[in-house]
């Protein structure tokens, strides 16, 4: 048994010095190198490959973004052409009279499609008129007029939400303009504080969906209610208001 010391080249079953003959060993050596470099190679055109893709999807990024930009900016466009078309009295075709008998000219076709009250008082008039007068109570000429233009742009001028906000506020949710009431509930809960709390919790009362605002008047309420409750405002309030003081007393349960 010559070999039976030494073991055999595990390729070709040889008896080298090593576990693997030279010849082997070489043969291997150039078989890994391969595999190595075509390894690199693949990953090499994968990575390209994920370039190349990368920069297509960004490419298509950047196209539909473009596109939501130029949509975006026709109907800005078209907004600003029906805003002028109102502002200039450009065939107008309906009258708005408020209490004070003031009037605001507007659009069937537009206080059709910006508010449902709107929209279900026309359908209820004679629209062969020529132009309708129709009488729309418990807002004033300038809130009104300040309403019609959010119908035909939709958006206000912060002059408009500073000195509005509130009557407009219920006037969207009287004539049924959730956009409107939206901004308005926006920008009410953002500029509320210590100060006008307590009548934002009160107008929050006479809205058909008052969470929100109240939710978020309560809330300062409780972190604040020592600067709140202890004041004269607080009790003409409560007075005013007793089923409001009663949600705030059970908000503040350091009361009792």
């Amino acid at each position: 048994m010559v070999h039976t010391s030494r073991r055999r080249c595990i390729f070709c079953g040889h008896f080298p010095e090593l576990s693997i003959c030279k010849t082997c060993r070489e043969g291997a050596t150039d078989i890994i190198k391969l595999i190595e470099q075509l390894g690199a190679q693949e990953e090499s055109n994968h990575d390209a490959g994920m370039e190349t893709s990368g920069h297509r999807q960004g490419l298509v990024a950047v196209a539909s973004k473009t596109r939501r930009f130029e949509d975006l900016v026709k109907r800005s466009s078209y907004l600003k052409k029906l805003l002028k078309a109102l502002l200039e009295e450009v065939h107008e075709d309906i009258e708005l009279v408020t209490d004070d008998g003031l009037s605001v000219g507007a659009h069937k076709a537009a206080l059709t499609f910006g508010s449902k009250v709107f929209r279900s008082m026309l359908e209820n008039k004679v629209l062969s008129q020529t132009c309708l007068r129709i009488r729309v109570p418990d807002i004033v000429h300038n809130e009104l007029k300040r309403l019609v233009e959010f119908i035909y742009s939709g958006r206000l001028t912060p002059e408009a939400l500073k000195d509005h906000s509130k009557s407009l506020m219920v006037a969207a949710d009287k004539y049924d303009v959730p956009q409107l009431m939206e901004v308005c509930e926006a920008y009410l809960v953002e500029t509320l504080n210590t100060e006008n709390v307590l009548g934002i919790l009160e107008l929050s009362a006479r809205l058909s969906s008052p969470a929100v605002l109240e939710s978020a008047a309560l809330n300062l309420i409780l972190k604040n209610w020592k600067s709140i409750i202890f004041f004269d405002e607080y009790e003409e309030f409560a007075l005013k208001n007793p089923l409001l003081a009663l949600k705030v007393s059970r908000s503040v349960p350091e009361w009792f």
